[in-house]
């Protein structure tokens, strides 16, 4: 009987491990691909910054730069004058949801963006149609 406990803990420490350092990783790609977007965004590269964005992403309709400009003017920030990720406020990942038939990581962050405190929120979008970036959002 011990001996199966003894596996059943191992087996239950190695899950956990494993999860964590999934976790982790995933956690690191969603703020690389956010600030590779803010990278694009700083140096007004529209066309790059869009081949971050899920097809299905509400930021290319009409245009990713129009609504970059909105975003911009209704908060009154300036991604041209840079962005700084300050910390992970918090991190979910849904590992499959029918919503969006996929898997998704949402992360928000506090940053600055030139002068600017606020809060930055991504929403990744991981299905059949594509991968990326699905919904955008700056919290002053």
């Amino acid at each position: 009987m011990k001996k199966i406990m003894s596996l059943l803990m191992l087996v239950i420490l190695s899950f956990s491990l494993s999860s964590c350092k999934w976790m982790k990783e995933s956690l690191e790609n969603t703020k690389y691909t956010l600030e590779t977007f803010l990278s694009y965004l700083k140096e007004k590269d529209y066309t790059s910054a869009s081949n971050l964005l899920h097809d299905e992403s509400e930021l290319n309709k009409p245009s990713l730069e129009e609504n970059i400009s909105e975003i911009e003017k209704n908060k009154n920030i300036d991604f041209s004058l840079g962005t700084e990720l300050k910390t992970n406020q918090s991190f979910q990942i849904t590992g499959y949801t029918s919503e969006y038939n996929g898997s998704t990581y949402e992360a928000t962050y506090g940053a600055i963006v030139g002068n600017t405190e606020c809060e930055i929120y991504i929403f990744i979008l991981d299905n059949e149609k594509d991968n990326g970036i699905y919904k955008f959002v700056v919290m002053i």
